[in-house]
């Protein structure tokens, strides 16, 4: 597909204004090799395809260009001593506290293999607490939500991270996929959100996990939303990064906290 810089630069431009995911220069044989097959329906070329973006008065095609460039992989159960540290520390100590219901947000939830693997860790280590706890989950794609919301997986999406034992508990066999069975997929509630865009009105949270999401904004949106996500929080409520993306400094706004091999964050009171 033929792409001049400053076409590729564009397409960087939009896919930052509509979802704070940087793009940079070592990404443009990525936009190159994505939108090929969008751009032979426009023209053959990337200029052709944004003609007819800045043609389209829907925003459709806009859309669909994001919805294309984003990263949407994701595993059930990705870094597994999350799941034990929500588990075995910050829900039964949020209980304890007889705080109900206890809300738990996947923020970039992608398919919805995360929220999925919160309800059952839950329903496996949890369970006096199944319907103590209400699992929100949200991403910006709609490609990727409408995956999440009908529950459907291949072979290959469920031998990543989940357990034959797990498998056969919450899933039923749907032709060559894999369906999560209905009890399980009622207790997580599915809604659009551009992290980097305006936020709906949102309750409060006590966890909230947005991993392996921030690494791909630019610093500034990154500063951003985690103080949308501070505000958010309840009082010691918790924030779960990706692995990948490290820490976050300790500091008035979160602290530190430890379980076993995996760091998570202590939203601080917000001082009036």
């Amino acid at each position: 597909m033929k792409a001049s810089a400053m076409d590729l630069e564009q397409v960087s431009r939009l896919v930052a204004a509509e979802s704070g995911v940087v793009l940079g220069e070592d990404k443009a044989y990525l936009i190159r090799s994505l939108l090929t097959p969008l751009s032979e329906a426009h023209g053959g070329t990337l200029r052709g395809l944004l003609d007819h973006v800045e043609a389209d008065a829907s925003g459709a095609l806009r859309q669909e260009i994001v919805e294309t460039l984003l990263n949407h992989e994701t595993w059930f159960f990705r870094d597994p001593h999350a799941f034990d540290a929500l588990a075995e520390d910050v829900l039964p100590e949020l209980a304890a506290r007889g705080r109900f219901p206890i809300r738990v947000w996947s923020a970039g939830c992608a398919t919805g293999q995360e929220p999925y693997s919160v309800a059952m860790a839950i329903e496996e280590r949890l369970p006096r607490l199944r319907d103590q706890v209400e699992i929100w989950a949200s991403d910006l794609s709609d490609r990727a939500l409408a995956r999440a919301q009908e529950g459907r997986y291949t072979q290959l999406e469920v031998n990543r991270g989940l357990k034959a034992s797990l498998l056969v508990r919450h899933f039923e066999e749907d032709g060559e996929h894999w369906r999560v069975r209905g009890e399980l997929k009622e207790r997580v509630r599915f809604g659009r959100l551009n992290l980097a865009g305006p936020w709906p009105p949102l309750p409060e949270m006590d966890v909230i996990l947005i991993r392996n999401v921030l690494m791909y904004f630019g610093a500034e949106t990154r500063v951003e939303v985690l103080e949308r996500v501070h505000r958010l929080l309840r009082p010691d409520g918790c924030l779960f990064l990706g692995a990948a993306e490290g820490t976050i400094p300790d500091g008035e706004a979160f602290a530190l906290a430890r379980n076993g091999r995996v760091s998570y964050h202590r939203a601080r009171p917000v001082e009036v």
